[in-house]
């Protein structure tokens, strides 16, 4: 009997260290993870009807939000979101955000359908939603002037993805070796560097409006 329970025992410890990280948001009034929301007179992040909506007053101008999530960050994970634009052009991008413990430094990716634009800067406050940093970015990547205003310099390249009205994109974000891989509608875009994170926090940003439809992040859970 005593081999018996020593053996379950250990049975019920691996599987527990076996066990999955999943949490799925619901954005359903009282969201289960911790985002950034705000409302001022230039525009507004909140969750709304099963969604998370960002909206701006006008296309020139730039909201955020960013969300924190419960996972080990010196192991590998998943995240997978579904977002929707009204329009989705060159004019009218949207942007992810990580933020580098051992550099000091925030990654900004921005993403349109023909051209996919990378930056690294310091002194970048996401949940500020004053802060300039990003509108001047976003401003810049849909004109020519990009690579001139940024501080660390920035990496752009040539994507093919689908423009259009009313765009459903489907995201998803493996931190897998200290860099993240970006994939969107099941098409590799692109490893970013993502080195030793702080918190394990993702932001999402937009000139005009878009809505968040899903967000989950899964972890497997390490043995001990």
């Amino acid at each position: 009997m005593k081999r018996l329970l020593i053996l379950l025992l250990g049975m019920l410890c691996t599987a527990a260290a076996e066990a999955q990280t999943h949490v799925t948001e619901t954005f359903d009034g009282a969201s289960c993870l911790d985002w950034t929301e705000y409302s001022y007179k230039k525009g507004s992040a909140q969750p709304k009807d099963g969604r998370f909506y960002l909206k701006s007053k006008n296309i020139s101008s730039t909201v955020s939000t960013s969300v924190v999530f419960p996972v080990d960050v010196s192991r590998d994970f998943t995240l997978r979101s579904t977002v929707v634009l009204p329009k989705f052009s060159k004019q009218t991008p949207f942007g992810l955000f990580f933020d580098n413990a051992q550099t000091g430094t925030k990654t900004l990716l921005l993403i349109s359908p023909q051209k996919l634009g990378c930056v690294r800067y310091l002194n970048f406050d996401h949940e500020n939603p004053s802060d300039k940093t990003i509108q001047m970015m976003m401003t810049a990547f849909t004109g020519k002037k990009f690579s001139q205003i940024t501080q660390n310099g920035a990496e752009i390249q040539d994507i093919k993805l689908k423009e259009g009205k009313k765009m459903r994109l489907n995201l998803e974000i493996k931190h897998q070796d200290g860099k993240y891989r970006i994939a969107v509608n099941d098409m590799p875009l692109c490893d970013v560097s993502g080195g030793s994170m702080q918190t394990p926090a993702l932001g999402f940003c937009v000139c005009g409006t878009m809505h968040i439809e899903s967000f989950s992040v899964e972890q497997d859970a390490g043995r001990e």
